[in-house]
């Protein structure tokens, strides 16, 4: 983009906002919308720190976005952490880090986001998780229902693991 579009681009936000008006990226969000594309990483993120929200607004864009974040792709991941993090907790209070992130097979950065599912959630809901994606894998290939499209089965999914 050249520098005359962007300022063409200001000049829209400067009727928006006034005289004097401040852009920011709230701003921006507010009147254009989300743009940006996420992936399975941002909204394991948001799931693990169990925030609808956030989970539910990264979910709709990825839909917009299927392509670059098939749902196959998304189960599989939020799988292996959500089990993961079923396994984590069976190895007591504290573990170690460096011991942990080895007997999982993970980087210590990935143990990050283990850790904070078994924190956030109980032993019996991570168990009913695992369940949860092993369906909606399912799903996703056609065997349970092969009319549901990727968006109905992730607002399931997301729905089931975050209540």
């Amino acid at each position: 983009m050249d520098l005359s579009a962007i300022d063409q681009e200001l000049g829209k936000y400067a009727v928006v906002l006034g005289e004097g008006g401040e852009v920011t990226a709230a701003t921006v969000e507010k009147y254009t919308g989300s743009s940006r594309e996420y992936n399975q990483f941002e909204l394991l993120r948001a799931l693990v720190a169990h925030n609808p929200e956030r989970s539910y607004m990264i979910a709709r864009s990825m839909m917009k976005h299927s392509r670059s974040s098939p749902l196959i792709l998304v189960i599989a991941t939020l799988y292996g952490t959500f089990f993961k993090a079923l396994i984590y907790q069976g190895m007591g209070a504290r573990p170690n880090p460096k011991t942990a992130s080895a007997q999982l097979g993970v980087s210590e950065f990935a143990l990050r986001d283990i850790a904070k599912a078994a924190q956030n959630y109980s032993g019996g809901h991570l168990a009913r998780i695992v369940g949860y994606l092993r369906e909606a894998d399912r799903q996703a290939k056609g065997m349970a229902s092969p009319n549901l499209r990727d968006s109905d089965i992730l607002d399931e999914l997301l729905f089931k693991i975050l209540y």
